[in-house]
């Protein structure tokens, strides 16, 4: 029998230990991959999300009206002002805003001394001025009548000095008198005749003057009668009075307070006159036309209207739309009061459409999630026109889907578990 080297013996040793030692890490390592593989063989669990928290809407097929909201305020289709008609001091206020006024009502009173001053010292100019006029009258008269009187007196003259010449010139030819005694009497009467023309050219002169001098007088007269006119309306208009039926909206001054012309005092609104102007989102500005539909909501009470203006240049990220109201106002109708409008933009007799989701914009492609039963999966889904509160489907979804439209902002799954 052959005996085993001393050496080689001692070698086997420690490989059947190694070997030993190994075995137990390999069984191990099986047992690791096979449960891995038996892991990842089992469906994965969807994420879940609590159904109550979502805000999930069915897409219909049927009308599509574009709208676009605003809000905004009623205001005075006319509103007026009244300003002071001079300085003078708020003596009494007869009205608050809010106040139905009738024609003439008082409004309030304006006091200055100086005013009614005025209208005192032009009825002053006004009296001597009359005085004036009725001494030039008589002054004018007599001195007419006595022009008047020399032309009369002329005139006879001459119609008997003519006369006498004649006479004279006949019996010259008769002999019984001298030719230069004739030839004397003609040149006195020719006199005469001439002393008659300077003096109706004279007397047709004064009776000019006269008529101009009068006509002066008078004009003066009247234009201070004209003055006493607009004084006495001024003293007047101290005490403010309502135009018409209106409303006083604001009362713009203080009892006691000293104003200057011109100042305002009193702003009116017509009731029933009424418009709105609603403060369009500068985004939706380019969309509005003259003539568009809208539906008001004035603290639930509804209004309808018209666009009838537009401004001309967007301020402060809004464009201003004034908007004509129809039909009869309510009771409650106030200047400021506020509304929020809908301005139809455009209808659509069918299309899909389902709530607007709050980050949607119109014609962009989105992702949201469809509920099929107790889960949901993420589609991308192509939008259309949008609206105040729903928002075209074209494509990606059909009628009767039912999408998370908010609850789920930031979510990437392909699926998710509705609980």
């Amino acid at each position: 029998m052959t005996q085993e080297s001393p050496i080689l013996g001692s070698m086997d040793r420690p490989r059947a230990a190694a070997r030993r030692r190994i075995w137990p890490l390999i069984v191990f390592g099986l047992v690791l991959v096979a449960a891995i593989s038996i892991a990842a063989a089992r469906p994965r669990a969807l994420p879940s999300v609590e159904r109550s928290s979502l805000v999930i809407d069915e897409v219909t097929r049927g009308p599509f009206v574009q709208e676009v909201a605003a809000a905004g305020a009623l205001v005075a289709e006319q509103p007026r002002l009244i300003s002071a008609p001079a300085a003078g001091r708020i003596r009494r206020i007869e009205v608050e805003p809010g106040d139905r006024l009738t024609t003439d009502q008082v409004i309030l009173e304006l006091e200055n001394p100086d005013v009614v001053l005025q209208l005192l010292e032009v009825e002053q100019q006004i009296a001597v001025a009359l005085a004036d006029l009725a001494d030039l009258s008589a002054t004018l008269q007599v001195r007419s009548l006595g022009s008047e009187n020399d032309l009369r007196r002329s005139a006879f003259e001459s119609t008997d000095a003519r006369r006498q010449s004649d006479a004279t010139s006949k019996l010259a030819e008769e002999g019984l008198i001298s030719d230069l005694e004739a030839l004397r009497q003609n040149e006195r009467s020719e006199e005469l005749a001439e002393r008659v023309v300077t003096d109706r050219l004279r007397h047709a002169a004064i009776e000019r003057s006269a008529r101009a001098q009068i006509e002066a007088q008078q004009n003066r007269l009247e234009q201070l009668r004209d003055l006493h006119a607009f004084h006495r309306s001024l003293v007047e208009r101290l005490t403010v009075r309502a135009p018409s039926q209106t409303t006083a909206r604001e009362i713009l001054v203080q009892q006691g307070e000293w104003v200057t012309e011109g100042q305002r005092l009193v702003s009116l609104v017509e009731p029933g006159r009424l418009k709105a102007v609603l403060q369009v989102p500068e985004a939706a500005a380019h969309a509005l036309k003259i003539g568009q539909p809208v539906t008001m909501n004035a603290r639930g009470t509804e209004l309808r209207g018209t666009v009838s203006r537009l401004a001309a240049a967007v301020q402060d990220g809004t464009l201003a739309a004034e908007v004509r109201l129809e039909g009869d106002l309510p009771a409650a109708a106030r200047p400021d009061l506020s509304v929020e409008g809908r301005i139809e933009i455009s209808r659509s007799s069918v299309a899909l459409s389902v709530g607007r989701p709050v980050s949607a914009v119109a014609g962009d492609s989105t992702h949201l999630y469809i509920v099929d039963g107790s889960s949901a999966r993420r589609a991308e889904v192509r939008l259309g026109l949008a609206s105040t509160d729903r928002i075209e489907i074209a494509s990606g979804a059909a009628a009767g889907d039912r999408l998370v439209i908010a609850g789920l902002d930031g979510r990437t799954e392909p699926a998710i578990r509705l609980d």
